[in-house]
């Protein structure tokens, strides 16, 4: 920051600016108004002789545009509630969780340890899944 101010090229820099800006980048304390008034002339004039790129702007959005978002999200949501359920109970639901359930414990192989026998690797993957953590003895 001390280099992008520095070369501004023919700007004369009130001597505490660069104390100034060393304590804003430590967001000890802000500049004061007064120092901006005394450079910003300078600066102004910089800008006018167009040595100096100004900065645009980020495009603003039109209140049209989030009229027009604000109403494909209701349109949305409404289609969403106007769609069919699924047409089951909630028993055939949970009959078919289950039956889901047990295909899937089919397909696993579980193995009881005890936690002293786990790595702390394992351990910590185990205790992010809900198993209680047991601290491994030294």
């Amino acid at each position: 920051m001390q280099d992008a101010l520095r070369s501004l090229d023919g700007v004369p820099a009130p001597p505490e600016l660069w104390d100034r800006v060393a304590l804003a980048r430590m967001e000890q304390c802000r500049a004061p108004a007064e120092l901006w008034d005394r450079v910003q002339p300078a600066v102004a004039e910089l800008a006018r002789s167009g040595r100096i790129v100004p900065l645009r702007r980020t495009p603003r959005v039109s209140r049209q545009a989030l009229a027009a978002a604000a109403l494909l999200l209701a349109a949305g949501a409404g289609f969403l509630l106007l769609l069919p359920s699924s047409g089951f109970s909630a028993g055939e639901i949970q009959a078919r969780h289950a039956a889901r359930r047990a295909q899937f414990r089919e397909r696993v192989v579980a193995v009881s340890v005890r936690p002293e026998e786990l790595s702390p690797v394992a351990r910590a993957l185990a205790a992010s899944l809900g198993a209680p953590s047991v601290e491994r003895p030294l």
